[in-house]
């Protein structure tokens, strides 16, 4: 299990390490969750807002989408959008592994890669660091 630190970077960095360690992990995801915090939505960029309602309609200021599985290459483009911008999200294998999980609007960041995936996760993140969290 690695954290992927992003506290250093620019916004528009940690948004991008985000999605780059996501992308490390689409091949193995199955099923995804996220909630959408509507009342946060007047400082979202337009893609964001889009991404928002492919989970949830803008009822109230707080929803979750629930699990989601399988997921579609649309979803996947949402949750890829939204995740930087959520309080939680997370995507998981089949057999329900934990692959990744953002949190607190993308400054939390923590990946479950194999040992053949690291260097990938390491390079994908750049400049971020990935530190290896201890069991």
């Amino acid at each position: 299990m690695f954290s992927v630190e992003t506290s250093h970077l620019t916004r528009p960095e940690q948004i991008a390490a985000c999605g780059a360690a996501l992308d490390v992990v689409r091949e193995r995801a199955d099923r995804l969750q996220i909630d959408v915090p509507w009342d946060h939505a007047a400082s979202w960029p337009e893609e964001v807002v889009e991404a928002a309602s492919v989970f949830a309609p803008r009822r109230r200021d707080y929803e979750c989408s629930g699990w989601i599985a399988p997921i579609s290459q649309r979803q996947w483009l949402a949750f890829r959008a939204l995740a930087p911008y959520a309080f939680s999200s997370d995507v998981w294998t089949a057999d329900m592994r934990l692959l990744a999980d953002v949190n607190d609007e993308g400054s939390s960041i923590t990946v479950h890669v194999e040992s053949d995936d690291l260097s990938r996760l390491r390079e994908a993140v750049a400049p971020a660091y990935v530190v290896e969290l201890k069991r």
